[in-house]
């Protein structure tokens, strides 16, 4: 997972398929932008440049990359989609497009065809669903910046329709901000001047050493 900065905007690309298995790609063919991890997306980086001659400035001075758990920078990771769920063994599905015994009957012949053992009986669980593809930046996107990552969005998935299989449910835009709270404060000689409760904090003295 990436370690996430405050006050950031997040470009979402919402599919139809687990995101884990292109999201970098797609991330370079609708950006430009590629991540450290060498020779991943380099190619649908260079067919951006072809086809539209140069990287947009907006991408290039918007687009941040933020390190993941290996502390490699990227710009894209995966993203949890509304309205999806993940029984747990890979299988998601839209919320209300399957009965309950019919993810439980899929459930179970996916854990005997991993496991190569029989199947249990116990009810699956529904985890977040992760279709979406999620692209860092420092300032908000611009509408020209947002109009042409859509548009090849949309032509990823027509060109890598045999590959990947794909389909684009819709797009979003979220900020990531994080608000500052006085929990108290003190004068010089540092006696309490205005202390305030904190549901995390135990046995708070209410003073510091001046």
């Amino acid at each position: 997972m990436i370690e996430f900065h405050d006050n950031l905007y997040i470009f979402v690309i919402d599919t139809n398929q687990h995101a884990g298995n292109f999201e970098q790609e797609l991330c370079a063919y609708v950006t430009g932008i590629v991540s450290e991890h060498r020779g991943i997306g380099e190619v649908q980086a260079q067919l951006y440049k072809d086809e539209e001659g140069a990287v947009l400035e907006e991408h290039n001075t918007h687009i941040i990359q933020l390190p993941d758990k290996r502390c490699c920078y990227k710009p894209v990771t995966i993203w949890s989609t509304p309205g999806w769920f993940n029984d747990g063994m890979g299988n998601c599905y839209r919320e209300g497009s399957v009965s309950n015994q019919a993810a439980q009957e899929q459930y179970e012949k996916s854990w005997e065809k991993f496991s190569k053992k029989k199947r249990i009986h116990k009810s699956f669980t529904k985890f977040d669903a992760y279709l979406s593809v999620a692209i860092f930046m420092r300032k908000r996107p611009t509408g020209k910046q947002i109009n042409q990552m859509a548009r090849r969005a949309n032509r990823f998935a027509c060109l890598y329709r045999e590959k990947f299989n794909i389909s684009i449910e819709g797009f979003r835009l979220l900020k990531r901000s994080t608000s500052e709270n006085l929990l108290n404060e003190w004068d010089r000689t540092g006696r309490s001047c205005s202390e305030k409760p904190d549901a995390g904090a135990q046995g708070s003295t209410g003073r510091v050493q001046a």
